[in-house]
């Protein structure tokens, strides 16, 4: 779809505006967003307006020490809310991170473990496993970077 952003950081302070024209919709979606950034911690707060239902949602994210998390709650005018988190910890040696999400939508929440580490020389072994309450995947693989 063609569309619009426009963004523009005053500070520690970033603003976003945007605008679509759905796919055989008469109206563009608009949205707004305000992400304010404070060293170890970023707020992100964002609005869109559709003709489904208006959708609100806030994150904030951040990185103490080795530890790092993102959390996040989202909700839609006449549908569901949802929300979240990443939580990650890096043991120097390697990175295991843990992430867990529910919907109004669904029975079961959603949660996973994974891990990266650093091979050297540009490669990375990284993998995980996740479970939906309807089925269980994993992953296990090896990426370059040249």
């Amino acid at each position: 779809n063609e569309g619009v952003l426009y963004s523009n950081s005053f500070g520690p302070a970033t603003v976003y505006l945007s605008t679509a024209l759905a796919a055989g919709a008469s109206a563009a979606e608009m949205s707004y967003g305000l992400k304010f950034a404070t060293g170890a911690v970023t707020v992100g707060v964002g609005m869109q307006e559709a003709a489904a239902g208006d959708v609100t949602g806030v994150d904030v994210s951040g990185d103490l020490g080795g530890l790092g998390f993102d959390v996040y709650y989202s909700d839609q005018d006449g549908g569901p809310s949802a929300y979240g988190t990443i939580l990650s910890y890096d043991t120097g040696a390697a990175t295991v991170q843990f992430g867990y999400a529910d919907n109004d939508n669904v029975a079961d929440a959603a949660m996973g473990v994974g891990f990266s580490m650093d091979l050297g020389g540009g490669a990375e072994l990284a993998g995980g496993v996740a479970d939906d309450g309807n089925n269980t995947n994993w992953d296990l693989g090896i990426s370059m970077d040249f």
